[in-house]
């Protein structure tokens, strides 16, 4: 049996938010790291994006260092005349700042990695299939041929998708406009067609800033936050497994002589089975998943579980299908009237329920059917 955690959102983030994150102390990335310690989301870093921001904090670094030199000197040539002698210490300015540099790359990677941030490597797509984007000029590469650390990036993002399924949320933060918006707050058409051409792909959403993140997804962020706060309460409570999982298997056994749904049934490839309801449920008590949805005032506690389970469904077959398919049915009563057979048939289902479990979660108040899913072979 497994507690289901809500699904933390994939963060990715370009080199835009990446560089103006310095040593990460912007109030906006230490909600961001705080997130990712409490794995309330997934922060990936693509490694290009992680070499650019290196290589463009060195860059700030050289910048910073000549023109602070350069202001030490005037000031030394300043004071002289007075007879004010400053220390030179120009070359231990330039040692200091050559050391900066070189420990920033390995102080980064260290820091991202405390806290739970995952480096995606560089992408595993084939050199031939970047020529053809740049060739085409399609996004994200210019019409001048410029865009290859950018198709970098999104073919790391189109690795991530590859990953995960549809239930999965992938927030791109990017505040490159020219190449991957198109209007800004929206991937651009040949982005778009590339996750469409991929099946069951994660919900892709792309974002300007970080800020824009926050603002745009606090509901969703806060619902997360109260979820997990839930998961934690319930670890507190071993005995809640045991409860779940003896309802549930309770639940399966009431569930004899309950109607199936006609929609569900109707593609389960046995149509011609009229009238069908549970005849025996075997619930596979290892596969159970359940989440807890909603607390009330008081401390009850409302969740679902669903289980897959062996079902034996009974139902009325006309004589000629009952002998045709007897594959597949088990006879009941062959002479149930005229012209039909009472049989039964073996399907396998996903089935879920409703529970609601008293404060401190001492015991299940009551057990819910919410309906069943047929699990087609």
């Amino acid at each position: 049996m497994t507690e289901s955690a809500p699904i933390p959102p994939l963060v990715v983030l370009d080199t835009t938010e990446m560089f103006k994150a310095g040593h990460l102390t912007g109030t906006d990335w230490r909600r961001l790291l705080a997130y990712s310690d409490d794995d309330l989301v997934r922060v990936v870093i693509p490694e290009v994006v992680l070499r650019e921001t290196i290589r463009h904090f060195k860059r700030a670094v050289s910048k910073a260092s000549k023109d602070g030199i350069d202001s030490f000197v005037a000031a030394q040539d300043a004071f002289r005349p007075l007879g004010v002698n400053l220390q030179d210490s120009v070359s231990g300015l330039r040692k200091a700042v050559r050391e900066e540099a070189t420990a920033y790359e390995s102080w980064l990677r260290k820091e991202l990695t405390d806290h739970a941030v995952v480096i995606a490597p560089l992408p595993k797509i084939e050199h031939y299939r970047l020529l053809g984007w740049a060739m085409e000029e399609r996004r994200p590469f210019k019409d001048t041929g410029d865009g290859y650390r950018d198709a970098l990036i999104w073919a790391t993002i189109l690795e991530l998708t590859e990953q995960y399924d549809s239930l999965q949320q992938l927030w791109f933060v990017s505040d490159n406009v020219k190449d991957f918006h198109s209007p800004p707050g929206n991937l651009a058409a040949p982005l778009l067609d590339d996750l469409a051409r991929q099946a069951d792909c994660p919900s892709v959403e792309l974002f300007r800033t970080l800020s824009d993140v926050f603002t745009a997804k606090a509901d969703h962020l806060a619902r997360l936050v109260t979820a997990l706060e839930m998961q934690s309460r319930l670890a507190l409570f071993p005995s809640t497994v045991d409860l779940v999982r003896d309802a549930v298997e309770s639940a399966c056994d009431d569930l004899v002589g309950v109607e199936l749904p006609d929609d569900e049934w109707a593609a389960s490839g046995h149509a011609y089975l009229e009238s069908p309801t549970f005849y025996g449920v075997s619930p596979d008590l290892s596969t159970l998943d359940w989440q807890i949805a909603e607390e009330f005032e008081g401390g009850t506690l409302v969740g679902t579980a669903t289980v897959r389970a062996e079902v034996s469904v009974d139902g009325y077959a006309s004589k000629s299908d009952a002998y045709l398919e007897t594959g597949e049915l088990v006879i009941i009563e062959g002479d149930y009237n005229d012209h039909t057979s009472w049989v039964a048939t073996t399907i396998s289902a996903d089935i879920e329920f409703n529970l609601t479990l008293t404060p401190d979660a001492e015991s299940v108040e009551n057990v819910e059917y919410l309906g069943v899913t047929l699990v087609q072979d």
